[in-house]
């Protein structure tokens, strides 16, 4: 029962309750730190592909293509923060 009741509270609520938790567990300071480390395991990765001999140089150039498309999501969308569009 619990379950279905939390099922159905978030999908009503969702982005209501998640502006909710935003506000009092994980805010913008937390999300910019993640961010800053994902950035930072971005360009590791990055310079490692410059290190590794094993690996021919068309392959590394798409590589660091393929790592310059993934995109962050990481905690909550810009828009949870503004009431009007929440």
């Amino acid at each position: 029962r619990w379950e279905f009741c939390v099922k159905e509270t978030d999908g009503t609520f969702g982005y209501g309750l998640g502006a909710l938790y935003i506000k009092n567990v994980f805010g913008e300071k937390d999300r910019q730190q993640a961010n800053e480390l994902i950035r930072n395991i971005r360009q590791t990765f990055d310079e490692n592909l410059d290190h590794l001999p094993w690996i021919d140089e068309p392959s590394r150039i798409e590589a660091k293509k393929k790592s310059k498309k993934i995109t962050e999501k990481v905690g909550y969308p810009d828009f949870i923060n503004n009431r009007t569009k929440l």
